[in-house]
This record gives structure tokens, C-alpha cells and sequence, in this order.
């Protein structure tokens, strides 16, 4: 009797382990994170969820993540602007 193997996806993980390299950690950090500095479980599991396919995958969550992040930037600069437009049209 032979040691029994580890799940499918458990050894879907140690591949990609196996694979990466100590710079792809932050940017896996940031993906599965929701933006509160910790990982919990939920977030762990989605993201591992999401990120399972060809390597490529990761680089797509990572610039969608950063398209987000320009997004939001983009609409406070824009709810700002119109606080400076009204001012000066009411001045």
C-alpha cells in the first residue's frame, strides 16, 4: 500500500508553487486580498478558484485588479471635479 495522494487540487496548488517565484507572492497577495491587508479563508479559496487554468491567468486577475484600482481613481477625480465646477459656478 503506497502513500495516499493529495487532493487534485492541493496538487493543482504545489504546481503552481513549484512554478512561481518569490516575486509573483505580492501580486498574488493583492489579488486575493479585498483590500483590508489580510487574507481570510473565503478570500483564499475564491481566488485560488479563479486563478486555476494556464499561468496567464494570474497576469489577467493582476491587470484587472490594477483596472479597478485606475477605475476608482478615475471616478473620485471625477466626483471632485464637479465639486470644484459647481463651487466656481455658484461663486
Amino acid at each position: 500500500m503506497g502513500t495516499p495522494r493529495p487532493p487534485r487540487r492541493l496538487r493543482q496548488l504545489q504546481g503552481w508553487q513549484n512554478g512561481s517565484r518569490v516575486a509573483d507572492c505580492r501580486p498574488l497577495f493583492d489579488i486575493l486580498d479585498d483590500g483590508d491587508g489580510h487574507i481570510t479563508i473565503a478570500e483564499f479559496c475564491k481566488g485560488l478558484m479563479q486563478l486555476k487554468g494556464q499561468a496567464r491567468t494570474l497576469d489577467i486577475h493582476m491587470l484587472h485588479r490594477e483596472n479597478s484600482k485606475v477605475l476608482k481613481e478615475c471616478q473620485d477625480i471625477q466626483r471632485q471635479m464637479r465639486l470644484v465646477c459647481r463651487a466656481v459656478m455658484s461663486a
